[in-house]
């Protein structure tokens, strides 16, 4: 059964590709059909209140204007677009600081069965916050989808990513209703970590064969790669059109420090990529 209800986060600061994952959203939620509600983030610059020969007051006033008058035009096509596809939709406008703006975002995605949000382009601290609220605060999956992704959410083949974590194990139920509708679903195990048990993955292929129409197991070594990069280049190589698989498995604070499979999923994701926490 498709997802019900799709919640769609849009950050307009200019800084990412959001045609990809509205179109994705908005494909989601007209599947059932369903209902989507997106909120338009429209972040507010804190500027110095003054210096000297420098009008920081009509600066910040001139950027937000424009921002306002971009990201509602913006809203209106998204309404366009959204009832073209057959669902019902809901668009609101979120003007806010960075941190405000991100809790809004997961508070409405509590509500929704599934986020989607588009993948960060060019280092956006806003998109970057905003996604890592999702994750860690909404309860529930965010959809990461890539810039200039251009299929339907209908992914034929998927990937879920298993190293046997409770993560992985919350991303994969969370994705049932996309799994249940797949041709095919591999579940991948990265061999080669001593974390990782070998032959993981039969488990939970046994379970998801209970739901999905062609299930199997593949194991590959991680060699000198890290997983994460391990994962994405075989959905890629293989055609995917979705990876599933848990967000932090290892501490926020060292996938921020040293990297992890979260934040290559984030920034070099190939496909569209469901993370749950």
């Amino acid at each position: 059964m498709p997802f019900a209800s799709v919640f769609l986060a849009v950050v307009h600061d200019g800084s990412h590709d959001a045609p990809a994952a509205v179109d994705y959203a908005v494909d989601l939620a007209a599947s059932k059909p369903g209902h989507l509600t997106a909120y338009v983030g429209v972040p507010r610059v804190v500027l110095p209140a003054e210096y000297p020969g420098i009008s920081f007051g009509e600066m910040q006033a001139e950027i937000e204007r424009k921002f306002d008058e971009e990201a509602a035009a913006w809203a209106s096509d998204l309404r366009r677009r959204a009832s073209a596809g057959g669902g019902a939709v809901d668009v609101e406008l979120v003007k806010d600081v960075a941190v405000p703006m991100s809790d809004a975002f997961a508070r409405a995605a509590r509500v929704h069965d599934v986020a989607v949000i588009g993948a960060p382009k060019d280092a956006s601290e806003f998109q970057a916050l905003a996604i890592h609220r999702l994750l860690m605060d909404s309860g529930g999956p965010t959809i990461v989808v890539p810039a200039g992704w251009s299929h339907d959410s209908s992914a034929k083949k998927v990937v879920v990513a298993w190293d046997g974590s409770a993560q992985a194990a919350r991303a994969a139920r969370d994705a049932l209703p996309l799994l249940a509708r797949a041709a095919e679903v591999e579940v991948l195990s990265v061999t080669g970590d001593k974390r990782t048990p070998k032959n993981v993955g039969h488990a939970i292929a046994a379970n998801l064969s209970r739901h999905c129409r062609s299930v199997r197991v593949t194991e590959v070594p991680a060699g000198d790669r890290e997983p994460g990069i391990v994962v994405q280049e075989h959905a890629a190589t293989t055609r995917a059109g979705l990876v599933v698989m848990g967000a932090y498995v290892h501490s926020r604070l060292r996938e921020w420090a040293f990297g992890g499979a979260t934040r290559t999923a984030i920034r070099d994701g190939k496909a569209p990529t469901l993370l749950s926490h």
